[in-house]
């Protein structure tokens, strides 16, 4: 029984330590693109005055949307997402 807790103990432990050194490894991670922060990057399409549906119950609807790539870079008001147009 003892042997059977040290075990599930070690086990939570590397879990433990496996997800903190994966936190810690995206937070430090200079380029930061994984995660979707591109604040400064020139978008390929933006659409503006448009009713955009986002399935995000604190902004259900927006009213623009900036895309590179295919990824989407913002969702909001036309102001917001008017940076992404703008860059050169």
């Amino acid at each position: 029984m003892a042997f059977g807790r040290r075990l599930a103990t070690s086990v939570s432990a590397a879990a433990a330590v496996a997800i903190l050194a994966i936190f810690v490894f995206l937070l430090l991670n200079p380029s930061r693109k994984h995660l979707g922060w591109v604040r400064d990057s020139a978008a390929d399409l933006v659409l503006r005055n448009a009713t955009i549906y986002t399935s995000d119950a604190s902004i259900p609807f927006a009213e623009a949307m900036a895309v590179r790539n295919g990824r989407i870079l913002r969702v909001g008001s036309d102001a917001s997402v008017q940076v992404h147009a703008e860059i050169e």
